[in-house]
């Protein structure tokens, strides 16, 4: 399950190779200056769980600040 994989990154403080790996792909800027190199950035598609993980990791480091100040008043 995403849980126990997701639980395992927290508790062994590592992430496996294919949570971070995506798919790059080229994206033209501007269709009129054909295919010049400089006409196209790169995109990197990475995996739904790799954002959840790293969505949960900063919404733990958002909250803390939030807490600390709760707790000073």
């Amino acid at each position: 399950m995403i849980t126990d994989q997701l639980n395992e990154c927290f508790q062994t403080n590592t992430v496996p190779e294919w949570m971070t790996t995506g798919k790059t792909s080229l994206i033209v800027k501007d269709r009129e200056m054909g295919s010049e190199a400089t006409n196209f950035r790169p995109i990197t598609c990475l995996p739904k769980v790799w954002k959840l993980f790293t969505s949960i990791i900063a919404e733990e480091h958002l909250a803390a600040p939030r807490e600390e100040e709760i707790v000073t008043r």
